[in-house]
C-alpha cells in the first residue's frame, strides 16, 4: 500500500514540485496554481522548465460499482504512465489511459467508452502499478484535464533545472513567490506515505501481526508436537549408547528441517497468490520483496527455535527402557 501510493511521485523524474503555499499533500490534496504562477516559476534562476499537471479527484463506476479515481492531466510524454499493459499512453484529446485494476473492476478494455467525471473518453491503454492504493490513476491531456474542471489552472507543477543549478538555492527563490511552494518529489511522497500510514495501513498492519502470531504459534505448536511424540525413537537412540547431546542435535535438525520444508511450501503458496491476484485481479498490488522473504525466514527460524527448547529438555527425561515398553 505504502508502494502504490507513492510510486507516481517516485516516477515524475522531476528535482522539484511546485504547490500551492500550504499543500505538501499529492494523492488527497488538491493544489491550485494559476498560469502567472508557473510563469513566476519559469522565470527563477536556474529552472529550465515547468512542466504543468493537473489532477481531479472523482469517483467512477457502471452501475452499483463505484470506485475513487485521481485523474491526471499531463502534456504529451511527460509525467504521464510509466508501465502500459496493454494500449499505447498517447493519449489525445477524447482519450484516457486507465489502471489495469480499475479496467478489470470495470470490465474495460483498450477501445472501450468510458465517462469519466462527466465527459466521454475512449480507452486507450491499460497502465501496471498505477493503483494507488485503491485509488485508481487515470491519464488524460493536460487539455481534457482543464476541460474537465473548466479552468485553466495547474494543481502542480515539475520543475527541470539547468545542469549547474542547485535544487535548494532554486526552491528557497521559487518559495519567495508569493502563494507556491517548492518540494522535492520525495518530501510530497514521504507526507503522502505517513497520511497512508494514520489512515489505512495501522488498521491492516493489526490484522495482519494477529495473522502472522496466530501462523507462528501454528508452526511452533505442530515443531513441539512432533519432538514430543518421536520421544520413543529418540529412546532408541538412546538405548544404542547416544550422548545426550546427539539427541538434541537430532532433534534440532529435525526442527531445522521442518521449518526449511514448511518455509517453502508457504513461500511458493504466497507467491502464487500474489501473481494470481496481480493477473486476475489487480485491485491492491501483491508484492514479495526479498527483504520481507528473509525476514520472515529469520523470524520463523528464531520461534522454531524457541519452540523446540521444552521438547528438548523433556528428552532429557527420556528413559531408555521406554523402547521396550509395549
Amino acid at each position: 500500500m505504502r508502494n502504490s501510493t507513492t510510486a507516481y511521485l517516485h516516477h515524475v523524474q522531476a528535482p522539484l514540485m511546485v504547490t500551492q503555499q500550504g499543500v505538501s499533500n499529492f494523492l488527497l490534496s488538491q493544489s491550485t496554481l494559476p498560469p502567472p504562477a508557473l510563469s513566476a516559476v519559469g522565470n527563477v534562476s536556474g529552472v529550465a522548465s515547468v512542466v504543468p499537471i493537473v489532477t481531479i479527484s472523482g469517483v467512477i463506476g457502471n452501475g452499483a460499482t463505484k470506485v475513487p479515481v485521481l485523474v491526471i492531466g499531463h502534456p504529451a510524454g511527460q509525467a504521464g504512465p510509466w508501465q502500459i499493459h496493454s494500449g499505447t499512453d498517447a493519449v489525445t484529446g477524447g482519450e484516457v489511459v486507465v489502471d489495469r485494476g480499475l479496467a478489470t473492476t470495470l470490465g474495460l478494455h483498450v477501445g472501450s467508452a468510458v465517462t469519466l467525471l462527466g465527459r466521454p473518453l475512449r480507452v486507450t491503454g491499460l497502465s501496471d502499478g498505477t493503483n494507488a492504493a485503491g485509488i485508481f490513476l487515470c491519464f488524460v491531456t493536460s487539455a481534457t484535464a482543464q476541460a474537465i474542471t473548466g479552468s485553466d489552472v495547474a494543481s502542480y507543477g515539475l520543475v527541470h533545472l539547468d545542469a549547474q543549478a542547485s535544487v535548494a538555492a532554486v526552491g528557497a527563490a521559487i518559495d519567495g513567490i508569493p502563494g507556491i511552494h517548492a518540494l522535492t518529489p520525495g518530501a510530497l511522497a514521504s507526507s503522502d506515505g505517513r497520511m497512508v500510514n494514520a489512515s489505512f495501513l495501522q488498521p491492516t498492519e493489526i490484522f495482519l501481526i494477529v495473522c502472522y502470531v496466530i501462523g507462528l504459534i501454528i508452526a511452533s505448536i505442530v515443531l513441539y508436537t512432533s519432538t514430543v511424540e518421536h520421544a520413543r525413537d529418540f529412546a532408541v537412540i538412546k538405548a544404542l549408547g547416544a550422548r545426550t547431546r546427539f539427541v538434541y542435535i537430532s532433534a534440532l535438525f529435525e526442527a531445522a528441517i521442518l521449518t526449511i520444508c514448511g518455509f517453502v511450501v508457504g513461500w511458493l503458496l504466497a507467491n502464487g497468490l500474489s501473481m494470481g491476484f496481480n493477473h486476475f485481479r489487480p485491485v491492491i498490488l501483491a508484492q514479495m520483496p526479498a527483504i520481507l522473504v528473509l525476514e520472515t525466514f529469520v523470524i520463523l527460524g528464531l520461534v522454531n527455535l524457541l519452540a523446540t527448547i521444552p521438547p528438548v529438555v523433556h528428552l532429557r527425561r527420556v528413559d531408555p527402557q521406554e523402547v521396550f515398553k509395549a
